[in-house]
Protein backbone atom coordinates (compact mmCIF):
# COMPACT_ATOMS: atom_id res chain seq x y z
CA UNK A 1 0.00 0.00 0.00
CA UNK A 2 1.20 3.28 -0.69
CA UNK A 3 2.38 5.64 2.02
CA UNK A 4 -0.53 8.38 3.32
CA UNK A 5 1.82 11.01 1.87
CA UNK A 6 1.86 9.43 -1.27
CA UNK A 7 -1.73 8.97 -1.55
CA UNK A 8 -2.59 12.49 -0.75
CA UNK A 9 0.34 14.07 -3.29
CA UNK A 10 -1.67 12.30 -5.97
CA UNK A 11 -4.84 13.44 -5.08
CA UNK A 12 -3.39 16.64 -4.71
CA UNK A 13 -2.04 16.36 -8.78
CA UNK A 14 -5.58 14.93 -9.89
CA UNK A 15 -6.90 18.47 -8.17
CA UNK A 16 -5.23 20.49 -9.48
CA UNK A 17 -6.22 19.69 -13.16
CA UNK A 18 -9.75 20.57 -11.94
CA UNK A 19 -9.37 23.32 -9.94
CA UNK A 20 -6.50 24.81 -12.67
CA UNK A 21 -5.41 27.03 -8.98
CA UNK A 22 -3.04 26.91 -6.46
CA UNK A 23 -5.24 29.23 -4.60
CA UNK A 24 -5.32 26.77 -1.58
CA UNK A 25 -0.98 26.91 -0.95
CA UNK A 26 -1.38 30.40 0.12
CA UNK A 27 -4.65 30.13 1.93
CA UNK A 28 -2.35 27.47 3.93
CA UNK A 29 1.00 29.64 4.01
CA UNK A 30 2.02 30.59 7.38
CA UNK A 31 3.70 33.98 6.06
CA UNK A 32 -0.01 35.04 5.61
CA UNK A 33 -0.25 35.21 9.25
CA UNK A 34 2.46 38.11 8.98
CA UNK A 35 -0.50 40.42 7.27
CA UNK A 36 -4.38 41.09 7.68
CA UNK A 37 -6.04 39.25 5.54
CA UNK A 38 -7.40 41.51 2.25
CA UNK A 39 -9.46 43.96 3.17
CA UNK A 40 -11.17 47.99 2.15
CA UNK A 41 -11.14 50.31 5.09
CA UNK A 42 -15.10 51.12 6.11
CA UNK A 43 -13.86 54.52 6.97
CA UNK A 44 -14.73 54.45 10.79
CA UNK A 45 -11.90 53.52 13.07
CA UNK A 46 -14.11 51.87 15.83
CA UNK A 47 -15.74 49.28 12.70
CA UNK A 48 -12.44 48.34 11.48
CA UNK A 49 -11.41 47.36 15.08
CA UNK A 50 -14.79 45.56 15.60
CA UNK A 51 -14.20 43.37 12.59
CA UNK A 52 -10.16 43.38 12.96
CA UNK A 53 -10.67 41.31 16.25
CA UNK A 54 -7.43 40.36 18.07
CA UNK A 55 -3.91 40.38 16.98
CA UNK A 56 -2.84 37.28 16.44
CA UNK A 57 1.38 36.24 17.28
CA UNK A 58 2.61 38.19 15.15
CA UNK A 59 0.55 41.55 16.60
CA UNK A 60 -1.31 41.48 13.27
CA UNK A 61 -5.22 41.81 13.35
CA UNK A 62 -7.05 39.61 10.90
CA UNK A 63 -9.00 41.60 9.45
CA UNK A 64 -9.44 45.84 10.39
CA UNK A 65 -11.53 46.69 7.55
CA UNK A 66 -14.79 44.80 5.24
CA UNK A 67 -13.01 41.68 3.84
CA UNK A 68 -12.13 40.72 -0.03
CA UNK A 69 -13.44 37.94 -1.63
CA UNK A 70 -16.25 37.57 0.87
CA UNK A 71 -19.99 39.02 1.64
CA UNK A 72 -20.62 41.68 4.08
CA UNK A 73 -24.28 42.15 5.78
CA UNK A 74 -25.03 45.60 7.49
CA UNK A 75 -28.25 46.02 8.76
CA UNK A 76 -30.13 48.19 11.24
CA UNK A 77 -33.31 50.45 11.80
CA UNK A 78 -34.04 53.43 10.51
CA UNK A 79 -31.44 56.52 11.43
CA UNK A 80 -29.17 54.23 12.54
CA UNK A 81 -26.33 55.11 10.01
CA UNK A 82 -26.39 52.44 7.49
CA UNK A 83 -25.90 54.51 4.29
CA UNK A 84 -23.55 56.67 6.23
CA UNK A 85 -21.38 53.60 7.13
CA UNK A 86 -21.83 51.94 3.22
CA UNK A 87 -20.74 55.86 1.88
CA UNK A 88 -18.08 56.26 4.28
CA UNK A 89 -16.44 53.00 3.27
CA UNK A 90 -16.92 54.29 0.20
CA UNK A 91 -14.95 56.91 0.43
CA UNK A 92 -11.98 55.19 2.58
CA UNK A 93 -11.64 52.69 -0.29
CA UNK A 94 -11.41 55.41 -3.26
CA UNK A 95 -9.07 57.40 -1.02
CA UNK A 96 -6.83 54.14 -0.54
CA UNK A 97 -6.55 54.03 -4.60
CA UNK A 98 -9.86 51.61 -5.33
CA UNK A 99 -13.17 52.10 -7.36
CA UNK A 100 -16.14 51.55 -5.72
CA UNK A 101 -19.92 50.45 -7.63
CA UNK A 102 -22.73 51.53 -5.69
CA UNK A 103 -26.06 50.19 -6.11
CA UNK A 104 -28.86 52.42 -4.99
CA UNK A 105 -32.33 50.32 -5.12
CA UNK A 106 -33.87 52.87 -2.86
CA UNK A 107 -33.15 56.17 -5.11
CA UNK A 108 -32.06 57.77 -2.02
CA UNK A 109 -28.58 59.15 -2.25
CA UNK A 110 -28.39 62.20 -1.48
CA UNK A 111 -25.11 63.91 -3.56
CA UNK A 112 -24.60 66.98 -1.46
CA UNK A 113 -24.36 64.51 1.11
CA UNK A 114 -22.28 61.69 -0.65
CA UNK A 115 -19.81 63.95 -1.53
CA UNK A 116 -19.58 66.26 1.96
CA UNK A 117 -18.78 62.34 3.16
CA UNK A 118 -15.73 62.62 0.60
CA UNK A 119 -17.00 60.50 -2.55
CA UNK A 120 -15.80 61.60 -5.35
CA UNK A 121 -19.40 61.85 -6.91
CA UNK A 122 -18.52 62.96 -10.17
CA UNK A 123 -15.37 60.71 -11.27
CA UNK A 124 -16.48 57.69 -13.07
CA UNK A 125 -13.45 56.18 -12.51
CA UNK A 126 -13.80 55.80 -8.81
CA UNK A 127 -17.46 55.87 -7.81
CA UNK A 128 -19.68 54.51 -10.04
CA UNK A 129 -23.72 55.33 -8.70
CA UNK A 130 -26.59 52.92 -10.23
CA UNK A 131 -30.32 53.23 -9.86
CA UNK A 132 -31.78 49.91 -11.34
CA UNK A 133 -35.69 49.25 -11.72
CA UNK A 134 -36.04 46.18 -10.43
CA UNK A 135 -33.85 42.91 -8.73
CA UNK A 136 -32.85 41.47 -11.68
CA UNK A 137 -31.67 44.35 -13.02
CA UNK A 138 -29.55 45.17 -10.23
CA UNK A 139 -28.36 41.54 -9.85
CA UNK A 140 -26.71 41.67 -13.59
CA UNK A 141 -24.96 45.13 -12.96
CA UNK A 142 -23.75 43.06 -10.04
CA UNK A 143 -22.26 40.51 -11.32
CA UNK A 144 -20.54 43.09 -14.07
CA UNK A 145 -19.31 45.02 -11.05
CA UNK A 146 -17.90 41.54 -9.74
CA UNK A 147 -16.59 39.95 -12.88
CA UNK A 148 -14.36 43.97 -13.62
CA UNK A 149 -13.40 43.70 -10.17
CA UNK A 150 -14.25 46.82 -8.31
CA UNK A 151 -12.89 47.05 -4.83
CA UNK A 152 -15.58 47.23 -3.52
CA UNK A 153 -19.79 46.31 -4.60
CA UNK A 154 -22.04 48.12 -1.96
CA UNK A 155 -26.30 46.79 -2.29
CA UNK A 156 -28.32 49.18 -1.36
CA UNK A 157 -30.51 47.69 0.18
CA UNK A 158 -31.25 44.22 -0.60
CA UNK A 159 -35.04 44.65 0.67
CA UNK A 160 -35.96 47.03 -1.42
CA UNK A 161 -35.13 45.40 -4.78
CA UNK A 162 -38.69 44.26 -6.51
CA UNK A 163 -38.61 41.46 -8.80
CA UNK A 164 -39.59 42.40 -12.30
CA UNK A 165 -42.50 39.58 -12.26
CA UNK A 166 -44.24 41.73 -9.08
CA UNK A 167 -43.18 45.01 -10.46
CA UNK A 168 -45.02 44.10 -13.84
CA UNK A 169 -48.28 42.74 -11.80
CA UNK A 170 -48.14 45.36 -8.47
CA UNK A 171 -47.70 44.43 -5.09
CA UNK A 172 -51.78 44.05 -5.00
CA UNK A 173 -52.06 41.39 -7.46
CA UNK A 174 -49.23 39.26 -5.77
CA UNK A 175 -49.36 40.21 -2.22
CA UNK A 176 -47.04 41.67 0.20
CA UNK A 177 -45.75 38.27 1.31
CA UNK A 178 -45.37 36.41 -1.96
CA UNK A 179 -42.56 39.39 -3.18
CA UNK A 180 -40.84 39.22 0.08
CA UNK A 181 -40.91 35.03 -0.69
CA UNK A 182 -39.93 35.68 -4.33
CA UNK A 183 -37.11 38.11 -3.59
CA UNK A 184 -35.71 35.99 -0.81
CA UNK A 185 -35.44 33.18 -3.38
CA UNK A 186 -33.61 35.08 -6.14
CA UNK A 187 -31.18 36.14 -3.55
CA UNK A 188 -30.36 32.39 -2.30
CA UNK A 189 -30.06 31.45 -5.97
CA UNK A 190 -27.88 34.54 -6.92
CA UNK A 191 -25.64 34.55 -3.39
CA UNK A 192 -23.37 31.53 -3.77
CA UNK A 193 -22.48 32.62 -7.83
CA UNK A 194 -21.88 36.44 -6.22
CA UNK A 195 -19.22 34.28 -4.07
CA UNK A 196 -17.77 32.50 -6.49
CA UNK A 197 -16.84 35.62 -8.88
CA UNK A 198 -15.73 37.67 -5.90
CA UNK A 199 -13.31 34.88 -5.15
CA UNK A 200 -11.84 35.39 -8.51
CA UNK A 201 -12.08 38.90 -8.54
CA UNK A 202 -10.89 39.86 -5.13
CA UNK A 203 -13.81 42.24 -4.38
CA UNK A 204 -15.44 42.90 -1.17
CA UNK A 205 -19.69 43.42 -1.18
CA UNK A 206 -21.22 45.08 1.07
CA UNK A 207 -25.11 44.02 1.48
CA UNK A 208 -27.43 46.62 3.93
CA UNK A 209 -30.94 45.31 4.71
CA UNK A 210 -34.03 47.18 6.88
CA UNK A 211 -35.43 45.16 9.19
CA UNK A 212 -39.00 44.16 8.94
CA UNK A 213 -41.44 41.96 11.15
CA UNK A 214 -40.99 38.16 10.67
CA UNK A 215 -43.73 37.04 8.40
CA UNK A 216 -45.94 34.64 11.02
CA UNK A 217 -43.79 35.79 14.06
CA UNK A 218 -44.88 35.13 17.33
CA UNK A 219 -43.99 33.58 20.76
CA UNK A 220 -40.55 33.62 22.06
CA UNK A 221 -37.63 35.33 20.64
CA UNK A 222 -37.15 38.62 18.09
CA UNK A 223 -39.83 39.71 16.57
CA UNK A 224 -37.65 41.06 13.10
CA UNK A 225 -35.14 40.25 11.30
CA UNK A 226 -32.74 41.83 8.51
CA UNK A 227 -34.75 41.73 5.26
CA UNK A 228 -33.35 39.53 1.72
CA UNK A 229 -34.25 35.80 3.33
CA UNK A 230 -32.20 33.65 5.38
CA UNK A 231 -29.84 33.56 2.14
CA UNK A 232 -27.70 36.36 3.55
CA UNK A 233 -27.25 34.79 6.82
CA UNK A 234 -25.77 31.57 5.14
CA UNK A 235 -23.41 33.45 2.04
CA UNK A 236 -22.67 36.27 4.30
CA UNK A 237 -19.07 35.97 6.63
CA UNK A 238 -19.45 38.93 8.49
CA UNK A 239 -22.77 40.01 9.75
CA UNK A 240 -23.25 43.70 11.65
CA UNK A 241 -26.29 45.06 13.46
CA UNK A 242 -26.09 48.79 14.07
CA UNK A 243 -28.32 50.43 16.67
CA UNK A 244 -29.30 54.22 17.48
CA UNK A 245 -28.70 53.76 21.22
CA UNK A 246 -28.94 57.60 22.01
CA UNK A 247 -29.56 61.07 20.65
CA UNK A 248 -27.73 64.27 21.36
CA UNK A 249 -28.37 67.40 21.31
CA UNK A 250 -27.31 70.83 21.32
CA UNK A 251 -28.68 74.34 22.32
CA UNK A 252 -28.80 76.36 18.45
CA UNK A 253 -30.13 79.68 17.41
CA UNK A 254 -33.17 79.25 15.69
CA UNK A 255 -33.51 81.91 12.91
CA UNK A 256 -36.89 81.74 12.18
CA UNK A 257 -38.05 82.41 15.32
CA UNK A 258 -35.18 83.82 16.61
CA UNK A 259 -34.64 82.28 20.15
CA UNK A 260 -32.61 79.52 21.24
CA UNK A 261 -34.12 75.70 21.11
CA UNK A 262 -32.53 72.30 21.32
CA UNK A 263 -31.97 70.33 18.20
CA UNK A 264 -30.77 66.93 17.27
CA UNK A 265 -27.26 67.16 16.40
CA UNK A 266 -25.85 63.41 16.36
CA UNK A 267 -26.09 60.33 17.97
CA UNK A 268 -24.48 57.39 19.65
CA UNK A 269 -24.67 54.19 17.39
CA UNK A 270 -24.54 50.56 19.02
CA UNK A 271 -22.19 47.83 16.63
CA UNK A 272 -23.18 44.69 17.16
CA UNK A 273 -21.02 41.48 15.81
CA UNK A 274 -23.63 39.11 14.81
CA UNK A 275 -21.26 36.63 12.73
CA UNK A 276 -17.23 37.26 12.05
CA UNK A 277 -15.45 33.99 10.29
CA UNK A 278 -12.56 36.39 10.25
CA UNK A 279 -11.78 36.92 13.60
CA UNK A 280 -12.67 36.49 17.39
CA UNK A 281 -14.98 39.37 17.60
CA UNK A 282 -18.48 37.71 17.15
CA UNK A 283 -20.74 38.56 19.85
CA UNK A 284 -18.23 41.59 20.63
CA UNK A 285 -20.24 45.74 20.83
CA UNK A 286 -19.02 48.70 19.75
CA UNK A 287 -20.19 52.09 20.11
CA UNK A 288 -19.24 54.78 17.29
CA UNK A 289 -20.41 58.47 17.06
CA UNK A 290 -22.43 59.99 14.04
CA UNK A 291 -22.82 63.87 12.96
CA UNK A 292 -25.71 65.27 11.31
CA UNK A 293 -24.48 66.42 8.25
CA UNK A 294 -21.11 65.38 8.59
CA UNK A 295 -21.20 61.14 9.11
CA UNK A 296 -19.03 59.70 11.36
CA UNK A 297 -17.13 61.34 13.97
CA UNK A 298 -14.01 59.35 14.21
CA UNK A 299 -12.02 62.57 16.21
CA UNK A 300 -14.63 62.44 19.14
CA UNK A 301 -14.17 58.18 19.23
CA UNK A 302 -10.19 59.09 19.24
CA UNK A 303 -10.91 61.86 22.31
CA UNK A 304 -12.88 59.55 24.27
CA UNK A 305 -10.52 56.58 23.63
CA UNK A 306 -7.56 58.91 25.24
CA UNK A 307 -9.69 60.02 28.17
CA UNK A 308 -10.47 56.86 29.19
CA UNK A 309 -6.30 56.19 29.19
CA UNK A 310 -5.61 59.19 30.66
CA UNK A 311 -3.78 60.90 27.75
CA UNK A 312 -6.51 63.28 27.96
CA UNK A 313 -6.84 64.30 31.79
CA UNK A 314 -10.63 65.57 33.12
CA UNK A 315 -11.67 67.11 35.58
CA UNK A 316 -15.02 68.45 35.79
CA UNK A 317 -16.30 70.12 32.81
CA UNK A 318 -12.15 70.95 32.13
CA UNK A 319 -10.28 68.60 29.53
CA UNK A 320 -6.52 68.77 29.72
CA UNK A 321 -4.17 67.67 26.76
CA UNK A 322 -0.57 67.94 26.74
CA UNK A 323 1.28 71.47 28.49
CA UNK A 324 -0.87 74.08 27.01
CA UNK A 325 -4.27 72.28 26.11
CA UNK A 326 -7.22 73.56 27.74
CA UNK A 327 -10.30 72.75 26.81
CA UNK A 328 -13.97 73.59 28.38
CA UNK A 329 -15.93 70.75 27.20
CA UNK A 330 -16.13 67.85 24.54
CA UNK A 331 -17.19 70.09 21.90
CA UNK A 332 -14.28 72.75 22.61
CA UNK A 333 -11.33 69.97 22.21
CA UNK A 334 -12.95 68.46 19.99
CA UNK A 335 -13.08 71.45 17.54
CA UNK A 336 -9.43 72.06 18.58
CA UNK A 337 -8.32 68.56 16.88
CA UNK A 338 -10.31 68.95 14.24
CA UNK A 339 -8.59 72.77 13.04
CA UNK A 340 -5.33 71.26 14.29
CA UNK A 341 -4.49 68.21 11.53
CA UNK A 342 -0.95 67.32 13.03
CA UNK A 343 -2.05 67.28 16.74
CA UNK A 344 -4.88 65.16 15.93
CA UNK A 345 -2.44 62.67 14.09
CA UNK A 346 0.09 62.44 17.45
CA UNK A 347 -3.48 61.74 19.51
CA UNK A 348 -4.36 59.04 17.08
CA UNK A 349 -0.51 57.35 17.08
CA UNK A 350 -0.99 57.21 21.33
CA UNK A 351 -4.40 55.52 20.94
CA UNK A 352 -3.44 53.27 18.21
CA UNK A 353 -1.68 50.64 20.70
CA UNK A 354 -4.86 50.58 22.84
CA UNK A 355 -6.60 49.61 19.26
CA UNK A 356 -4.18 46.96 18.95
CA UNK A 357 -3.79 45.42 22.15
CA UNK A 358 -3.65 41.34 22.01
CA UNK A 359 -5.67 40.85 25.32
CA UNK A 360 -8.63 42.50 26.93
CA UNK A 361 -6.95 42.37 30.89
CA UNK A 362 -8.31 45.20 32.70
CA UNK A 363 -5.30 47.32 33.76
CA UNK A 364 -3.20 47.28 36.92
CA UNK A 365 -3.88 50.01 38.70
CA UNK A 366 -7.56 50.18 38.23
CA UNK A 367 -9.17 46.53 37.70
CA UNK A 368 -12.92 48.45 38.52
CA UNK A 369 -11.89 51.20 36.44
CA UNK A 370 -14.17 53.16 33.81
CA UNK A 371 -15.76 50.62 30.94
CA UNK A 372 -13.82 50.99 27.80
CA UNK A 373 -15.34 53.83 25.58
CA UNK A 374 -15.75 52.05 22.82
CA UNK A 375 -17.79 49.30 24.74
CA UNK A 376 -21.36 49.98 26.60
Amino acid sequence: TAPKSGKLANILAAAKKVLKTDAWKANLDPDQLRESQPHVPTGSMIIDYLIGGVPNAHGVQPCPGLPRKRITQLWGQEGSGKTTLALTAAAATIAAGGCVFYVDWENAIVLDYALALGVPIGDETKFVLVQPSTLEEGIKLIQIAAVGGADLIVIDSVGAAVPANIAERGVEEAGEQARVGLAAKVWSEFLPHLRALILRSNSAVLGISQVRAKIGGMGNGPQTEPSGGWAWKFYSDVRIEIRRIQQEKTKLVNALLNKTEERVTGSIVKAKMVKCKLSDSMGREENFYLRQGEGIDDIRATIEIAINHNIIRKSGAWLYYGDDGKFQGMDMVRKHFKSNPKDFAQLASKIRPFLTKKTDEPPESDVDGPEDALGD
